[in-house]
């Protein structure tokens, strides 16, 4: 999985690929910072799209993230699940 651009301002517009196709229209996408539980303290990304083949999501870094600070990026079936995959890391920047 990788996520471009990663880094930039909250609004910035980003996609994830996942060449194996393992994303859904209504998967939860949660930006979190290093030593959080992206379970309780994540935050949605705005404005997500799933490709029909799974392999391209794209949305918006959200508003409510500590810019300046890297933050990670994780994919799920709800936000108490398990990742579908490794999570990816993104840097919020001013």
């Amino acid at each position: 999985m990788v996520i471009t651009p990663t880094e930039g301002p909250i609004g910035t517009s980003f996609a994830i690929t996942d060449p194996l196709g393992r994303m859904e229209s209504d998967d939860v996408v949660l930006f979190y910072p290093e030593g959080s539980d992206p379970g309780i303290e994540g935050v949605p990304a705005n404005g997500v799209t799933v490709s029909g083949d799974g392999k391209t999501l794209t949305g918006t870094v959200p508003v409510g993230l500590a810019e300046g600070q890297q933050h990670y990026v994780t994919v799920r079936d709800e936000p108490q699940t398990h990742p579908k995959f490794g999570d990816v890391s993104f840097m919020v920047t001013l």
